[in-house]
């Protein structure tokens, strides 16, 4: 912020040139307005904000904000020798496979990518966002040169599904597949996925029908 330098010796004022080297064309006065700027980012200081360090969605880009101070807590106002990174990672179980597999952003994967926006510098701040189609939790760590930043170094995540999509359900079950005897109990499953695959529990999948209609004494038709 700005300072006003009053230099005084004896308690009388001392004039103060404005100009750097004392020469007839620099002006004085008795005081003189200084601006201090902020110091190098501290990520010890500067904190990430969002509620994308502990949830987000399948298939929806997850915003965090990262307000950048110095060590002294004084608020940045430009990205000037910033060393900024930011990871993301995933690992979940592997449909039918024991080992778990280790996504880490970039390119090259396209399930998992994480991105930094230039620093906005009327807010002070970079706006972070990982973008996921894998239900399972996401790691992130955000570093400032090296090291990392208390709030998020690292955060998890948990990615819940997306919305049902009725091209990916599947319905199995042995009221589907052969004869059943009659009195019997025929089981019919459907199992609902999002538009990713992602499997939906079914407390939150939605209400769904099944019509059974006879066709001839010993058949139905399921739809």
């Amino acid at each position: 912020g700005n300072y006003t330098l009053d230099v005084r010796v004896n308690g009388e004022r001392v004039v103060v040139a404005s100009g750097t080297n004392g020469d007839s064309n620099s002006s004085s006065s008795s005081s003189r307005v200084v601006m201090v700027r902020h110091g190098r980012a501290s990520a010890l200081a500067s904190v990430v904000t969002g509620g994308g360090t502990q949830a987000g969605a399948a298939g929806r880009a997850t915003i965090l904000s990262l307000s950048t101070r110095d060590a002294h807590g004084n608020a940045r106002t430009d990205s000037d020798g910033d060393d900024l990174a930011f990871v993301a990672s995933q690992r979940w179980e592997g449909l039918g496979f024991d080992t778990a597999y280790d996504r880490t952003s970039g390119p090259a994967d396209a399930h998992l990518t994480a991105a930094v926006a230039p620093f906005d510098a009327n807010a002070g701040s970079y706006s972070l966002s990982y973008f996921t189609e894998v239900a399972a939790n996401v790691t992130g760590v955000v570093t400032l040169g090296g090291v990392g930043i208390p709030s998020a170094a690292p955060f998890v995540a948990k990615i819940r599904h997306g919305a049902v999509d009725p091209s990916r359900v599947t319905v199995v079950g042995e009221g589907l597949d052969g004869a059943v005897r009659g009195g019997g109990v025929a089981t019919i499953r459907i199992l609902a996925r999002d538009a990713f695959g992602n499997a939906i529990p079914a407390s939150v999948g939605g209400r769904f029908r099944i019509a059974v209609e006879p066709r001839a004494p010993s058949l139905v038709t399921v739809t």
